[in-house]
């Protein structure tokens, strides 16, 4: 039986090694990473920068904001955290009509403002409070 196939992109990696960057989704998700996560840069900055007016942020509640409402909540979650970083385990990203649609797996490291004990490491070497 024929069908239909389309582009994907499928790897493993340890964080954002060459293989991870080999893909413009994982180029963008890592100064991502480094802009709003690691930084905090781009947190005052607009949310069309990172994200289109369709964007959907899905709360705890199941509530769902869009576009800017979606942005504001996102950097609102992050005022608990000094630092925080994401570390791309693995990853399926497949071509689609005007863009990518995808997903990726990996860890999520913070440190909290009121400092504790850090007992994880991250593929760097960084220690971390929580993973």
């Amino acid at each position: 039986m024929s069908y239909p196939t389309k582009p994907c992109f499928i790897g493993s990696f340890k964080g954002w090694d060459n293989e991870a960057l080999k893909h413009p989704v994982m180029q963008y998700l890592k100064t991502l990473n480094t802009d709003f996560c690691e930084t905090k840069v781009a947190h005052p900055g607009p949310h069309t920068k990172w994200f289109t007016e369709e964007f959907e942020l899905q709360t705890q509640t199941g509530q769902v904001l869009r576009g800017e409402e979606a942005w504001k909540r996102m950097v609102h979650t992050t005022r608990f955290y000094d630092k925080f970083s994401m570390e791309p385990l693995s990853a399926f990203i497949q071509d689609t009509e005007d863009g990518y649609d995808g997903m990726v797996y990996g860890n999520i490291y913070t440190n909290f403002m009121e400092p504790g004990e850090k007992k994880h490491s991250d593929n760097e070497g960084i220690e971390w409070e929580l993973r």
